[in-house]
């Protein structure tokens, strides 16, 4: 057989009568074999076929928990301020309500900026920002330009780095990381502000409890994944660190459910000590 019709062979074969064939085990390259023809995988078709109860699983997996998102934990109240509004006024805003920066938005209502805690205190900084630094002429440049600035537009980080109300923790996380800073602006379908997030609100997802994630794991998300019963299987949670023990029927199902386990939102780490009866990850020989 060639090496493109091996590509073709699916990773389960089963005798006729025995369990039925889970399509899409290696992807859209899997096929399975009738009556001596190799026949490619058709997703569309092999949904088809599927037997009820792979239907009824597909279903199910529609009930895996909810990705939570930057909409579920950011802040709401927002004091905004305008691109000419006084350093002082700014300075004000910031004490009086206890926040660590402020937007700027123009006429529209659109951000077009942001001040921090951080680009007021520059101000402090003047004298020591006269002296040149060769090694960093543009950042001291811009250092001094906030350190005599008046009013919002001459303070602001501008463009303000934006999230859509629909990004994940996850993703608020990762341009938090990249882009080194410590809030972001959440922003509608129209693009004007609805909240700020800060590292802190993304945080509070830790703070869920064990028996939280212990029924999203074990009432949720194993029904969904699991096509067999699943009642060989134990969960513990324990400081929101999941222990998966017990027996699975195949071993793809062993690591989609730690890794689906994994991704979500709370959990610390998983430790999988989960067995298998069978692999099928492997291309049975010819």
């Amino acid at each position: 057989m060639s090496r493109a019709s091996r590509c073709f062979l699916t990773a389960r074969l089963y005798p006729a009568g025995d369990r039925p064939l889970r399509f899409g085990t290696i992807g859209p390259m899997a096929g399975r074999l009738t009556k001596g023809m190799l026949v490619p995988w058709n997703p569309r078709r092999a949904a088809e076929r599927t037997p009820a109860a792979h239907r009824g699983a597909r279903e199910r997996m529609s009930f895996l928990p909810r990705r939570r998102t930057v909409a579920d934990v950011m802040t709401t109240s927002v004091h905004i301020a305008g691109p000419q509004t006084p350093f002082k006024l700014l300075v004000r805003l910031i004490e009086e309500n206890r926040v660590s920066a402020i937007p700027i938005v123009d006429q529209q209502g659109m951000p077009v900026g942001i001040v921090s805690e951080a680009d007021l205190l520059m101000k402090e900084r003047r004298s020591e920002l006269e002296h040149p630094d060769l090694a960093h002429v543009r950042k001291r440049r811009e250092q001094r330009t906030k350190a005599d600035a008046v009013v919002a537009s001459e303070l602001m980080t501008s463009p303000p780095i934006t999230v859509p109300v629909s990004a994940t923790l996850a993703e608020a996380a990762r341009l938090m990381q990249e882009r080194n800073v410590r809030r972001l602006v959440v922003i509608d379908g129209s693009g004007r502000i609805a909240g700020i997030v800060s590292r802190s609100d993304l945080l509070q997802v830790f703070l869920r409890t064990d028996e939280e994630l212990r029924h999203e794991v074990k009432d949720v998300l194993l029904p969904a994944v699991l096509l067999e019963a699943n009642d060989g299987v134990r969960v513990d949670v324990r400081w929101n660190v999941v222990t998966l023990t017990g027996e699975v029927d195949r071993l793809s199902d062993a690591r989609i459910l730690s890794r689906m386990t994994g991704d979500l939102d709370g959990v610390v780490s998983v430790i999988d000590h989960l067995k298998y009866r069978w692999d099928d990850t492997k291309v049975p020989a010819l």
